[in-house]
């Protein structure tokens, strides 16, 4: 979860931020419910808040000993692009494993 987009001004209790991870953790949840049905065995979830850029391209994988990273395009337009920087993009030049970006 990218706590950068709750200001501290309406946020100031941590109040929204418990609620976007309780929702985070809700969906995750549904989604492993969804890969059990599939037949998957193994299945790791994981909620994080924090700079996502950070986490996904070094401290998921250096924690899982993870050899790729899947990561979907976000869909930013060009000002958002230059002004916050692209996810995928950063974790692409900084991850030390294969990345994969679908779109």
């Amino acid at each position: 979860m990218d706590l950068r987009s709750f200001s501290p001004n309406i946020s100031y209790d941590g109040t929204l931020e418990k609620r976007a991870a309780d929702l985070a953790k809700e969906r995750v949840g549904a989604y492993r419910v969804i890969a059990e049905r599939a037949g998957i065995k193994e299945i790791v979830t994981y909620v994080e808040s924090g700079n996502p850029k950070l986490i996904l391209a070094k401290d998921i994988p250096d924690e899982f000993h993870a050899d790729l990273i899947v990561v979907g395009a976000t869909g930013l337009n060009r000002v958002e692009k230059i002004v916050l920087g692209s996810i995928s993009t950063y974790i692409l030049a900084h991850a030390e494993v294969d990345t994969l970006i679908a779109r």
